[in-house]
C-alpha cells in the first residue's frame, strides 16, 4: 500500500489514469468505487474534486488530494481476484471514512502485481475541513489493514503490512525498537517476503530469542552487548542499536 503526497496534481489526468486512460465508466469490466461523487465520466469526477477543493481555506503549498495504492505480491495473482480486492478496498474505505470524502478507486490487472488506486479528497465533502490522513493514523490503519487481511485471507501470504517501530518492539519483548536502517520496505506499506532469511529477520529473531531468556531490561542490555550487538546511548539511556 503506497501513500503519494501529489502537489498541485492534474485532477482529470489523476483520474484519467485511474481508470487506465478510459474517459467513461460505462462497461466497467471489474469494479469502481465512488463516494459522494455520481460522474459517470473522469471530467466529471474532476469537476467534484475541484469543487470541494475551492471550500478549503486558501493557504500556502495546501494540497487537496491524496493518492493511495494497495498492491500484492506478484506471487499472490493466482489467489486474487476482484471480489477479493473489492472487499479489501472496502475496508480501506472504511478505515479512512470515505463516507465523509470524495473517493474514486478502482484496480488495475495490467501489471504483474495487482493492485487498487484511491483518489481521496484531503477535506470532508461539502466542507473545507481538512480529513487528512496523519502518520500515526496512516500506521494504524497498515496495522487493521493486515489484521484484516490475515483473517479473511490467511492464502495472500506473500504480501505483508509493514510493521511499525511500536509494533515490531512489542514482538520484541523490550519495549525497545528496531532502528529505521533495519526495516525493509520498498516504499509500499507491504513488504515482501524473500525466499532468503533478510538481514532484518535475522536480527528480530535473535533479538526475540534474547528477550525470551533475559525479560529483565537489564539483563536483556547485557545478552545483547555478549552478541557483540552494541546499544546507541544518549544521556545513560538505550535509545537504539
Amino acid at each position: 500500500m503506497l501513500h503519494r503526497k501529489l502537489s498541485n496534481p492534474g485532477l482529470f489526468q489523476l483520474a484519467t489514469y485511474i481508470n487506465q486512460g478510459r474517459e467513461l465508466l460505462e462497461n466497467e469490466p471489474d469494479f469502481a468505487i465512488r463516494y459522494n461523487t455520481n460522474g459517470e465520466t473522469m471530467r466529471a469526477i474532476a469537476e467534484d474534486f475541484q469543487r470541494n477543493n475551492t471550500l478549503i481555506p486558501k493557504r500556502k503549498n495546501r494540497n487537496g488530494i491524496g493518492h493511495y495504492i494497495i498492491s500484492f505480491h506478484p506471487q499472490e495473482k493466482r489467489r486474487l481476484n476482484s471480489e477479493k480486492l473489492f472487499t479489501i478496498a472496502q475496508k480501506f474505505c472504511e478505515e479512512i471514512e470515505a463516507d465523509k470524502k470524495i473517493v474514486f478507486a478502482r484496480p488495475h490487472f495490467d501489471r504483474a502485481n495487482y493492485h487498487v488506486h484511491f483518489m481521496v479528497s484531503a477535506s470532508k465533502f461539502g466542507s473545507g475541513k481538512s480529513s487528512r490522513i496523519s502518520k500515526p493514523r496512516l500506521r494504524a490503519i497498515k496495522q487493521e489493514m493486515d489484521r484484516f487481511q490475515q483473517q479473511n485471507f490467511p492464502e495472500l501470504k506473500q504480501s505483508l503490512l509493514h510493521l511499525s517501530g511500536k509494533e515490531v518492539a512489542k514482538s520484541s519483548l523490550t519495549g525497545i525498537p528496531l532502528p529505521q536502517k533495519f526495516k525493509e520496505s520498498d516504499g509500499s506499506l507491504r513488504v515482501k517476503r524473500r525466499r532468503k532469511i533478510s538481514q532484518l529477520d535475522s536480527i528480530r529473531k535473535t533479538l526475540v530469542d534474547i528477550g525470551k531468556q533475559y525479560p529483565d531490561k537489564e539483563a536483556f542490555l547485557i545478552a545483547l552487548k555478549q552478541q557483540g550487538i552494541e546499544t546507541y546511548q544518549y544521556r545513560n539511556r538505550c535509545m537504539g542499536y
